[in-house]
């Protein structure tokens, strides 16, 4: 664990300094100045990723530093969308994510840049990405409402049809993404390899995940909200994929394949 002590660290550490503010104020009952530094801290991170980008000389959306910058950054306009389409406020929770997924931007991954090799300079590699980092995000909004009721008020069946419905929401919002991502992974796969599928651990992970919110929009259409925490236990486990999918198939020596980067 080392600190960064370049101009990106230091903005990556205010962005968490910001996003701790924010939950404190919003704790407080401070909820329209947690606001503001939210979006303040928003911005920091965009100017930490336009820092990065002039660094590199690319965009940077190759590494797993790169992609945590980008997720942490995108949290506040998906907070945004949540607040004001789909009626769900989760400041304090949002705020506690970014700092989960800042820390090891500041702490654990390497800061190395790495020119782009030849497969990933492609058209399709800015909106596969962007569009997976969102449904990430959305979805990690839908695993963090869903896990409520199973930590407070697990007796209590209006807390958890509630958090089931705000779940199902951003859910809805987020998997059209993951879908959208995966099949424009197999484009790119077609340009770059001549095949739409290779059955790589990264392909079956992601198409595992898709499978899983899958089975989940069939099973509370069925069902409805008469198993409200089996609902949200389906959510929780999508977002283990999820994690699965980004970190573990990712940078682990047990899936190799041609996804795999630091």
């Amino acid at each position: 664990m080392t600190l960064k002590t370049d101009l990106l660290g230091y903005l990556i550490y205010i962005m968490m300094a910001m996003c701790l503010l924010s939950f404190v104020l919003a704790v407080i009952k401070l909820e329209k100045t947690a606001r503001r530094v939210f979006m303040l801290s928003f911005i920091t991170g965009i100017a930490a990723f336009v820092v990065r980008w002039i660094n590199k000389g690319q965009l940077p959306l190759q590494s797993m530093f790169e992609v945590f910058l980008f997720l942490a950054a995108a949290a506040y306009p998906c907070y945004e969308i949540s607040r004001r389409k789909l009626g769900i406020d989760m400041l304090k929770a949002d705020t506690l994510i970014v700092l989960a997924i800042l820390f090891p931007c500041g702490f654990i991954f390497s800061g190395e840049a790495h020119r782009l090799p030849p497969a990933l300079q492609s058209p399709y590699f800015i909106p596969h990405v962007a569009v997976y980092i969102f449904a990430y995000m959305l979805l990690t909004k839908a695993a963090v409402m869903a896990s409520i009721p199973f930590f407070r008020g697990s007796d209590n069946l209006q807390i958890s049809q509630i958090c089931e419905t705000g779940a199902y929401r951003l859910c809805r919002a987020g998997f059209p993404l993951l879908v959208l991502g995966l099949l424009l992974g197999s484009l790119w796969a077609k340009a770059a390899w001549s095949r739409y599928w290779g059955w790589d651990p990264k392909e079956l992970w992601s198409l595992a995940t898709v499978l899983v919110y899958v089975g989940y929009f069939h099973f509370r259409y069925t069902y409805g909200q008469k198993m409200p925490k089996l609902n949200c236990m389906i959510v929780v486990m999508g977002f283990i994929f999820i994690v699965i999918t980004l970190l573990w198939v990712n940078i682990s020596n047990i899936f190799t394949g041609m996804h795999n980067y630091a």
